[in-house]
């Protein structure tokens, strides 16, 4: 069947509307809670964290650092993709004077090297925003091969934090996590640590509506846990898109 022009524009811009709304829902929780802990930091002599996991070429600072600025704020970007990495390089280095640090590594729940997916040019190109240390991740839309991955290296995000805020006296710690799938053993470790309620806010992006059927299921089960464990933590979760 040929839908014409105007039938097509009538089909999809119900739903264009309604990612426009939720978009704007998201920028208005970032706006209020950066308010909130800017507030704070402005009346401390403390300054706040703000670790961007899944940093890619920097889309994702852009936008935070207008909310959460360097002043009051150091930031940590992690990337694990050396093509993107080079790129974060090239752009921010400038700014470690300000805070800013850049970490070639894919946050995990060990030390080492992980196999690492999706560059493949017909999946996104060396840049692609949908780089993955877990295969299942995009397994709705095409089969990962088991040879199409890289090496990068990872470090145990838990121990991380609990070395990170030993050392460094934060009034406020915020995490972005997009890590196209890499997001649910490192929120699993966080619980299993007690390690949740040392961040303030959570942003994170769920990955299990790119599963097929067979891992969706248990991914959005460790979702629904999360989020609930992390009322009980007292910690704000907005879950990002």
């Amino acid at each position: 069947m040929v839908i014409a022009p105007q039938s097509f524009l009538r089909f999809v811009r119900p739903m264009n509307y309604l990612r426009f709304l939720l978009w704007r829902i998201k920028i208005i929780q970032v706006v209020v809670y950066s308010w909130i802990f800017n507030r704070k930091l402005l009346r401390s002599t403390q300054r706040g964290l703000f670790l961007d996991c899944g940093s890619n070429i920097g889309q994702g600072f852009e936008f935070f650092r207008k909310y959460y600025p360097n002043r009051l704020y150091d930031y940590i970007l992690f990337e694990p993709n050396p093509h993107c990495f080079q790129v974060l390089k090239e752009k921010y280095s400038v700014l470690a004077k300000d805070g800013v640090q850049l970490k070639n590594v894919a946050v995990g729940t060990e030390y080492g090297e992980v196999n690492f997916y999706g560059l493949e040019s017909e999946k996104g190109g060396i840049y692609a925003v949908g780089g993955t240390v877990l295969p299942e991740h995009n397994s709705k839309l095409y089969t990962t091969p088991s040879d199409a991955s890289i090496k990068v290296s990872s470090i145990d995000f838990s121990n991380f934090i609990v070395d990170m805020l030993q050392k460094n006296d934060y009034a406020v710690v915020i995490l972005k996590l997009d890590i196209e799938g890499g997001e649910y053993p490192v929120l699993d470790a966080l619980i299993s640590n007690n390690l949740i309620s040392k961040f303030d806010t959570i942003y994170v992006e769920f990955h299990s509506q790119y599963m097929s059927s067979e891992f969706a299921s248990e991914y959005r089960k460790r979702e629904k846990a999360f989020l609930e464990y992390s009322k009980r933590a007292a910690t704000r979760v907005v879950r990002w898109i």
